[in-house]
């Protein structure tokens, strides 16, 4: 056998031509004889890691440990089989495997080309596993996924869409384009994000109402981004169900009218009482409140800030129902022991709106309107960070329209000398920022 591998190795070697070309061929090449190896070229000693001279002489099987002899026989009655193989260093490989026998002076060689196809057994193998995660992770999900291509025609549907839909299979489903199953209302909509999907610009949250094949209308919330499907480019959908949100939030917003409404109208009779008693302070609280507003609107706080603020300003001497109206209207300075008890108002207003339930703490900003920051106020004399903002606003709200309005005890003292005075005490009595908004709000024209 030695002596036979020797003569064969020569004629290749004295046969140029056919050294050149086993050795230029991009697969591996193997010539054996009787299951072991004659010679083979540098790609198949680099597919198994081994070099040409450790595998010249050796069994073939060295290569194909896990295959039987009598299985190799068959590779050269088909045009290939794709068969694993054992590498150098005990890995696994995965080759296609062309056998062809030839009869050269007496004796049947065999001839093999051998291709690596390992790293694309290992690629198709990743696919077929990303495949069935993506099927299982489809198919158990309860909300609806389409695939479509570019113009809107369903491709696929998982089964949380048929159901969604009521399609009774995905054939049903692939007769349908995706705008067909939008109220015509939503159909422009659904084709403008369509487009930047398809653009790869759609990567956000839509809501649409469609109907089933029913025609039973029912409000979505979808979502869509490009992907590519079977070598396609497409269109991934992804669909929820939020009729029973949209529902709530329906009723909610009825019940949050209800509840606005009797709120206001329980400001309102509020109002109306202390303005049986003393229409002054009546005006003065609404004056306070427009004002009040005007600066927290255009220090940027948000609606629901300025409405909070908005009733407690109009409520803010609602304490003052428990005042005698003589004392409320006295033409002169007031005595000390009247004083006294017109400063109790806050706190008269405080237990008056404690137990109503505003979303705002509209009882705590009437207890601290007569608060200052430099514990100069009433009724607790607390300080700076202490007192809501509401109250500060309110404070200077109600010191500029007292000043500039006219008093049973005095006349008007003019817008002027109501913001000098909130100027002179900025910083010490009333918020810096608060008085310099309401002091441009007047440079730019607001009238109380």
């Amino acid at each position: 056998m030695e002596d036979f591998i020797k003569k064969i190795k020569q004629e290749l070697k004295n046969n140029k031509l056919a050294n050149i070309f086993c050795r230029s061929l991009y697969d591996g090449f193997i010539m054996s004889f009787q299951g072991t190896i004659l010679c083979c070229n540098q790609n198949l000693a680099d597919i198994f890691g081994y070099k040409e001279e450790e595998l010249e002489g050796a069994e073939i099987s060295i290569l194909f440990p896990d295959i039987p002899k009598r299985e190799r026989k068959k590779w050269f009655e088909k045009e290939d089989a794709i068969i694993k193989g054992r590498k150098k260093d005990g890995r696994d490989c995965i080759v296609r495997i062309r056998g062809k026998v030839v009869n050269y002076k007496g004796k049947k060689l065999q001839f093999f080309a051998i291709q690596d196809l390992t790293e694309a057994e290992n690629y198709r193998q990743i696919i077929k596993e990303s495949e069935e995660r993506y099927r299982v992770l489809t198919e158990s999900l309860l909300d609806g996924i389409f695939l479509t291509d570019l113009e809107g025609n369903i491709i696929y549907a998982n089964p949380g869409a048929l159901e969604m839909f009521g399609f009774k299979d995905i054939k049903e489903a692939q007769k349908k384009s995706f705008f067909d199953l939008a109220l015509p209302q939503f159909i422009e909509r659904v084709k403008t994000d369509f487009k930047l999907i398809s653009s790869g610009k759609g990567e956000f949250l839509v809501e649409y109402q469609v109907r089933d094949v029913k025609g039973t209308s029912f409000w979505v919330e979808a979502i869509g981004s490009r992907t590519v499907f079977g070598k396609r480019e497409s269109n991934l959908i992804c669909l929820r169900d939020i009729t029973e949100r949209k529902l709530a939030e329906e009723s909610l917003r009825k019940m949050q009218g209800r509840m606005k409404k009797v709120l206001e109208e329980t400001v309102s009779a509020l109002s109306r009482t202390i303005a049986e008693k003393d229409p002054y302070t009546s005006e003065h609280q609404r004056r306070v409140s427009k004002l009040a507003c005007a600066i927290a609107e255009k220090m940027g706080f948000l609606s629901d800030f300025v409405d909070g603020l908005r009733i407690a300003s109009i409520l803010h001497d609602i304490g003052k129902i428990y005042i005698p109206g003589e004392i409320l209207s006295a033409p002169r300075p007031l005595t000390d022991i009247e004083m006294a008890l017109v400063r109790l108002h806050p706190v008269k207003g405080y237990h008056i709106l404690k137990d109503i339930d505003f979303p705002w703490p509209v009882a705590k900003i009437v207890f601290q309107h007569h608060e200052r920051f430099d514990g100069s106020g009433y009724p607790e004399g607390i300080d700076d960070d202490n007192i809501l903002l509401e109250s500060r606003i309110l404070a200077v709200a109600d010191v500029v329209e007292a000043m500039s309005s006219h008093r049973p005890y005095r006349d008007a003292l003019g817008i002027e000398s109501a913001l000098k005075e909130i100027e002179t005490k900025k910083g010490l009595c009333y918020d810096e920022k608060v008085v310099n908004t309401c002091k441009e709000l007047f440079k730019m024209g607001f009238r109380l």
